[in-house]
């Protein structure tokens, strides 16, 4: 669409100048009509200028943008896992990774660029648990928690939270268990997910 917007304007100024060309050679028997359009023309292609420039910064802004895609999904192979009490979750399965933030050696995503981010996650207890309490936790401090309930022979419980958070460069973001039991279901029924809404 910008580059649309550009080529019109391109266009745009090459008309104004053939057209100032013609109407210089009709009123060149009138030297004041003369340098009194030269002037409008000088005006009109000044402030078109100006707007192919911001133009142009406005599609570069629009780019970097771009290019700062971040956006991941990840889960555990296996069908039930045992999570360390207050442990950080090793998701082990990486679906999905743009930016290459999250780490399956640690367990944590490390945001590649500042901005805006959402996370969610999702999880379910095992029958043999009780409840579990998870978080989503920021350099060590809680941003959500969610739990999942068996203990009234509601089994196959799930549990889910997201949170909206800003992010500098390099901060850390992950999944651990908060309280409660420490077996869950894998697979597809315990996920994290993350991306980038806006960049700084």
């Amino acid at each position: 669409m910008m580059d649309k917007v550009f080529l019109v304007l391109c266009l745009t100024v090459m008309w104004v100048q053939i057209r100032s060309e013609h109407e210089i050679r009709r009123r060149s028997d009138d030297p004041n009509q003369v340098e009194i359009l030269v002037q409008q023309q000088a005006k009109a292609l000044q402030e078109l200028t100006a707007e192919v420039a911001a133009l142009k910064t406005d599609l570069a802004a629009t780019k970097q943008q771009q290019n700062k895609a971040v956006a991941f999904t990840v889960r555990f192979s296996a069908s039930e896992v045992q999570v360390a009490p207050k442990g950080v979750f090793h998701f082990d399965v990486v679906p999905y990774n743009i930016g290459n933030g999250y780490s399956t050696n640690s367990g944590i995503f490390t945001a590649p660029f500042s901005g805006v981010y959402v996370f969610i996650v999702n999880i379910m207890i095992t029958n043999d648990e009780s409840y579990i309490q998870v978080a989503i936790d920021k350099s060590g401090t809680p941003l959500a928690e969610t739990h999942a309930d068996s203990s009234n022979a509601d089994t196959w419980n799930k549990g889910m939270t997201h949170v909206t958070v800003h992010l500098t460069e390099g901060e850390q973001v992950w999944v651990r268990q908060n309280d409660g039991g420490t077996g869950i279901f894998g697979e597809w029924w315990t996920t994290f997910t993350g991306f980038l809404l806006h960049a700084d």
